[in-house]
């Protein structure tokens, strides 16, 4: 009976049977029996062979066995030749900036020297640069500069722009001395709109429409309130040929240095360049992080908001702290910061800045008790000084001994310690004052909080003897330098010291 069943098969039927493209069940309905291979790993041929292709009916994966060994060898090279490309890239890019570096660096010393009192013990005349009558002058016209920390009153004078630098002389005569120069490496411009006309005893009342605002890059001046400055002209064509050619001037460092000089922020660590997908489909790897972008700065002098991958900002450092007591609570971050935010008012910013200055007022008699004010500054001011100026009037004979005094206060301030009020503000959010809307008195509480900081952190509790003692050797460490050919900053040097 059972070979009745099976014989009719013949031997091709059983197999057909045995994999089973359909089968009858107990009351003799057919019904479709479904492949063993499809959807399972049951180690048949026709699985394997599934697999080897790609794993999926519609190819989506690619095993490297399906591209020839000359496709692969191609991608590798290609893969190769970009990364030692881009190697190559980084290398230039690091020349470059040491290439902007020294450019930099022979501007400043230029820059200070014309600074400087000449051999003939006067300033420099504009028929001794050298720079202006060599094939080397860029631009020279009449403009008007404001003042930064004065009256903010505007100033006529003749600007010559050659070699980066841009010079104010009094007027186009050979004989005008220099009041002035700016390097330009690096800066960025702005187009401004004059909010208040004030001009120098003289001058006609004229307003000017046509105005820009020069920072100076931050290799020369950390202060962004101090680097900016503001300059008018008679013309929109002469603000565009002054403006063209400053930022022509500017560009002869990179664009990526207005951003950092930071060397390696500068670079950056770059990933090798990308692959196009349809060519190198195997070689590259996906996951590999992108290049760094870098973003260039607008021709703005506000801060930008930074992209996660730009270079980062120069980080403000605080000065060595070399005082000998705890800082006291009326000198704490949060005061400072009441200070430069105007929560604090004139006359109380004023009496924090001579109580540590050492002036004490005896209520008995009346007077101020200067014998522990500190000797330099006693002997310019035996009375306390206004620092920040209470009358808000900006008049030249009212606002100059405010001007003189707050110039003192911020020339006496070390030269390491001249970032604090940056550094130890950032954290609590403050970021420094823009220009729209910025004040001479926003300014002197910055300088003045910025000297109490100075104070704090290295003259507190430490006896004049060993002040005194510590300026000696810092004069004489300047005076070394000096005489080494280095040239020196003009503020923050022992001389002016408050000791």
């Amino acid at each position: 009976m059972v070979l009745n069943r099976t014989g009719p098969l013949g031997g091709d039927g059983g197999r057909a049977a045995e994999s089973g493209s359909s089968e009858s069940d107990s009351q003799g309905n057919v019904r479709e029996r479904k492949t063993s291979t499809e959807g399972k790993a049951d180690g048949t041929f026709a699985f394997a062979v599934k697999t080897f292709m790609g794993g999926r009916a519609d190819g989506s994966r690619a095993f490297p066995h399906k591209h020839g060994d000359n496709n692969i060898l191609r991608a590798l090279g290609e893969r190769v030749t970009k990364k030692n490309i881009q190697h190559l890239l980084r290398d230039a890019q690091l020349r470059k900036f040491d290439d902007d570096v020294e450019r930099m660096e022979n501007c400043e010393k230029t820059l200070n020297n014309n600074l400087l009192t000449q051999a003939d013990g006067e300033k420099l005349k504009f028929g001794r640069l050298d720079t202006a009558w060599d094939h080397r002058l860029q631009y020279a016209a009449k403009m008007y500069k404001r003042g930064q920390i004065a009256t903010w009153n505007w100033r006529k004078g003749h600007y010559v722009l050659c070699e980066g630098i841009l010079h104010e002389f009094t007027d186009s005569s050979l004989i005008a001395p220099l009041l002035g120069a700016w390097p330009v490496l690096g800066a960025t411009l702005r187009q401004s709109v004059v909010s208040k006309t004030i001009f120098d005893r003289g001058m006609e009342d004229k307003p000017f429409k046509y105005c820009f605002e020069l920072t100076v890059h931050e290799f020369f001046v950390s202060d962004s309130i101090l680097a900016t400055i503001e300059f008018a002209c008679d013309s929109a064509e002469e603000l565009s040929r002054w403006m063209m050619a400053i930022e022509s001037a500017s560009l002869a460092v990179s664009k990526d240095f207005k951003q950092t000089h930071d060397r390696e922020a500068q670079t950056g660590v770059a990933s090798p360049l990308p692959c196009a997908p349809e060519k190198c489909e195997t070689a590259c790897d996906k996951d590999a992080p992108p290049r760094m972008a870098r973003v260039p700065k607008a021709i703005t002098s506000q801060p930008l908001a930074r992209s996660p991958d730009a270079a980062p900002a120069i980080e403000r450092v605080a000065g060595p702290r070399t005082a000998s007591l705890p800082p006291p609570d009326d000198l704490a971050d949060e005061v400072m910061l009441r200070i430069v935010m105007q929560e604090m008012t004139d006359t109380e910013v004023n009496a924090l800045a001579w109580k540590y200055l050492g002036y004490h007022f005896q209520e008995a008699t009346g007077t101020w008790d200067t014998s522990a004010v500190f000797p330099n500054w006693r002997q310019k001011f035996p009375q306390p000084p206004d620092l920040v100026g209470v009358t808000r009037k900006y008049e030249r004979e009212i606002d100059e001994p405010v001007l003189r005094a707050v110039q003192s206060l911020q020339q006496s301030v070390a030269k390491e310690h001249k970032n604090n009020l940056r550094a130890f503000l950032k954290p609590l959010g403050w970021n420094g004052y823009k220009m729209d809307g910025l004040t001479p008195n926003m300014t002197r509480r910055a300088q003045v909080a910025n000297w109490l900081l100075y104070y704090r952190e290295a003259l507190h509790g430490v006896p004049v003897e060993e002040l005194r003692r510590r300026r000696e050797v810092r004069a004489a460490e300047e005076a070394a330098r000096k005489a080494a050919g280095e040239v020196m900053a003009p503020t923050g040097t022992a001389a002016q010291s408050v000791i």
